[in-house]
């Protein structure tokens, strides 16, 4: 548990057990501040798939009713707590830190919490201090929604020569469609993920 995040060493640090138990109290620690809706997302590390499984059972474990919006960049899970109304997010994404590493990014009240409130909910896993619940989970898209409404907000004056690099993470999934929809020239390095 960090200052703005949790993150470790994949299976030293952070276990699926870990991760399940976070997932269990931070749906406590939602619910305790009568918030029953939560929202995910990850990136591509090869951690990823099996943390989210773990996120998953214990946040319904929790009562807390999922949205899972698959692989996606950081900012669209932010986006996707304003598109599917939901005041907790969780974003599993191992950010800049090397393959070997994996972590929590978490929102209450749809914005980051981070310092105290990231202590608290330490205290809640250590102390084993769940609620329960039965919650639920759906999938759902989030990058048609956000391409649409980037369509719909923003415009470029003129033709842009736009150079993306995506170093081989999960922005390649988002960036190049995003520049050919706004009309503008790419070239694109890196642009397919790698979870190495």
């Amino acid at each position: 548990f960090r200052e703005y995040d949790v993150r470790g060493v994949v299976d030293r640090d952070l276990t699926e057990e870990v991760v399940e138990a976070i997932g269990r109290g931070f749906g406590t620690f939602l619910r305790r501040r009568e918030m029953s809706a939560v929202s995910i997302g990850r990136d591509v590390r090869a951690s990823s798939p099996v943390f989210r499984e773990a996120l998953v059972r214990g946040l319904v474990a929790a009562g807390m009713d999922v949205t899972d919006v698959g692989i996606c960049p950081t900012p669209l899970l932010y986006f996707a707590l304003d598109h599917y109304d939901t005041p907790g997010g969780v974003m599993i994404t191992g950010s800049h830190n090397p393959p070997d590493m994996n972590g929590l990014k978490l929102c209450a009240g749809k914005v980051p919490i981070f310092g105290d409130e990231i202590q608290e909910l330490a205290e809640i896993v250590r102390a084993e201090d769940f609620v329960s619940g039965e919650g639920s989970l759906r999938q759902a898209e989030i990058v048609a929604p956000y391409l649409a409404y980037l369509k719909g907000n923003v415009r470029i004056e003129r033709a842009l020569k736009v150079v993306i690099d995506a170093g081989n993470g999960v922005a390649g999934t988002v960036a190049p469609a995003l520049m050919e929809m706004l009309g503008q020239q790419t070239t694109e390095l890196f642009c397919d993920p790698d979870p190495s």
